[in-house]
């Protein structure tokens, strides 16, 4: 993602929210994905934004969501068969 077209159409075409996965560390000063980086930082110093590592992100989207489907697999597992 390296790409600052595709960085564009990435971040443009969010409609509620935009969740970015990745090392932020690790993303070079000056690239793409670094100004992406400086420019959340002024929504979090604003309360628009919100930085989660990836259990609290895991534990919002358990706590808005209702109970689980069962999965496809285990939805075609015969009975007493967990896949």
């Amino acid at each position: 993602m390296g790409r600052p077209n595709r960085i564009n159409v990435a971040i443009t075409r969010a409609m509620d929210h935009l969740v970015i996965v990745g090392a932020r560390t690790r993303w070079r000063l000056g690239s793409p994905m670094s100004r992406v980086s400086s420019a959340f930082d002024v929504q979090v110093a604003r309360g628009t934004a919100k930085i989660l590592d990836a259990a609290q992100l895991q534990e919002e989207i358990d706590s808005h969501a209702g109970p689980r489907p069962p999965s496809r697999a285990s939805a075609g597992a015969p009975p007493g068969v967990t896949p």
